[in-house]
């Protein structure tokens, strides 16, 4: 969707869209670490979303400033690696598929990102 602010939500209707679909869980990824991607993050944490940061999946032109407001949205919202959020959507589905067999629903596995907080 276009946007000309920097957050992804100031002037669109994305927040209408999510509200809508009943979505209030969100990864954060974005080219402008320092700008963009922390406009959008304290955006959706003001609006009561549960942002979580995909760590690898932002980008800034100066290293120095990306590490250091990744570190600082991390202490905002949670902060994941691609392959953590990646492992926890598929343990999801497969859980999903699971408690479509079986009545009762199955134990995630030990140490998941749900566990720490991921979803």
């Amino acid at each position: 969707m276009p946007k000309i602010h920097p957050s992804a939500f100031r002037g669109t209707p994305l927040n209408l869209l999510l509200r809508r679909y009943g979505i209030s869980s969100l990864v954060i990824t974005g080219m402008s670490s320092t700008g963009c991607v922390a406009a959008t993050q304290l955006e959706a944490l003001e609006s009561g979303y549960y942002p979580v940061l995909a760590t690898a999946a932002v980008a800034e032109p100066n290293r120095q400033r990306h590490e250091q407001l990744v570190s600082w949205m991390a202490h905002r919202g949670p902060a994941f690696t691609t392959d953590e959020i990646l492992a926890q959507w598929a343990t999801a589905w497969w859980n999903s598929k699971q408690r479509r067999v079986h009545s009762e629903p199955l134990d995630r596995p030990e140490g998941s990102a749900v566990d720490r907080g991921l979803f």
